[in-house]
């Protein structure tokens, strides 16, 4: 059985929140949800499962990003005391090389 709901703002808002920005907007999302289901509630129901190995993907390269310059802070605390204008600009033109 199709219905023709009406897809209210607030909930394309709170989709759009938690899925993780990709080549799908959330209103389209939706709209494929309520073709696939009848109502409303169960194509809210099917969001979570469906968004759920995206945002963790996410969020996992942006742990693994925050973890590598807190990382890369923490080993050069001892140099503190030696660096320069120049040889971080040495550094900056190996590391790019």
């Amino acid at each position: 059985m199709r219905t023709d709901a009406r897809l209210p703002n607030w909930i394309v808002r709170i989709v759009r929140t938690f899925t993780p920005p990709g080549p799908i907007p959330a209103k389209f999302l939706m709209t494929i949800f309520l073709q696939k289901h009848s109502s409303i509630g169960q194509a809210l129901l099917s969001i979570p499962s469906t968004i759920a190995v995206p945002a963790l993907g996410r969020a996992r390269e942006a742990f693994y990003w925050n973890m590598a310059i807190a990382q890369a802070g923490i080993l050069l605390i001892p140099f503190v005391d030696i660096l320069s204008l120049p040889f971080v600009l040495n550094l900056g033109l190996v590391l790019t090389c």
